[in-house]
C-alpha cells in the first residue's frame, strides 16, 4: 500500500503461467452474475449475500476446475498421443530404409519383432518427458487451475454455510 498526496492505493500482484489468468476471470464472471442475482432474488441481507456468492463460487469452482482439467490434462494427453505416433511413424520409416539405431553404433535390429521392441522402449522414454512438460503448465499462484477451481468451491461451501447459520442466529 502506497500513499502519496493523501490518496491510497494499493498494488495487488498476481503470478499465472499460460492460460491461468482465465480462471480468474472466470470467478469474478460467474461469481458475480450469481452472486448479484441471488442478492436480487433474496434481498440485501448478509445471510443472503453469503449465500449468493457462496453458490457463485462454487458454480466457478466446477467451472475453473473442468477449464483446469481440459488445458491441463485432457489436452497434453493428447498431444502425447499425436507425438507418439509420429515418433512411431518416423522410427518406422528409418527401420523400413535400414537406418534406425537405437543408439548410435548398436546395431541394428535383426527382425522386426525387436525393432517394434526398440522402438516402444524409445517412444516411452520420450513420452515420459514430454508429459513431465505439458501438464500443469496453466497456473495460478502457481497452483494448476483445476485445484484453484477445487479450493473457489470449497469456499463456496463454507460461504453458504455462514449464511445459514447467520440465518438461524439473527
Amino acid at each position: 500500500m502506497a500513499l502519496q498526496a493523501g490518496r491510497r492505493y494499493v498494488s495487488v500482484m498476481i503470478i499465472w503461467r499460460g492460460w491461468g489468468i482465465l480462471s480468474v476471470f472466470i470467478t469474478l464472471l460467474v461469481a458475480g452474475i450469481v452472486g448479484v442475482t441471488f442478492q436480487a432474488f433474496l434481498g440485501r441481507g448478509n445471510a443472503a449475500v453469503s449465500f449468493g456468492y457462496g453458490l457463485g463460487f462454487i458454480v466457478a469452482g466446477v467451472a475453473n476446475y473442468l477449464f483446469g482439467r481440459q488445458v491441463n490434462a485432457v489436452a497434453p494427453a493428447k498431444k502425447i498421443e499425436a507425438f507418439k505416433e509420429q515418433m512411431r511413424r518416423e522410427m518406422w520409416d528409418r527401420v523400413a530404409h535400414g537406418a534406425f539405431q537405437v543408439a548410435p553404433g548398436t546395431p541394428p535390429p535383426a527382425n522386426r519383432g525387436e525393432a517394434h521392441q526398440q522402438i516402444e522402449y524409445l517412444v516411452g522414454q520420450a513420452s515420459t518427458d514430454a508429459a513431465r512438460g505439458l501438464r500443469n503448465i496453466h497456473t495460478l499462484f502457481f497452483i494448476p487451475v483445476q485445484w484453484v477451481g477445487a479450493a473457489e468451491g470449497v469456499l463456496g461451501v463454507v460461504l453458504i454455510v455462514l449464511s445459514v447459520v447467520m440465518s438461524f442466529s439473527g
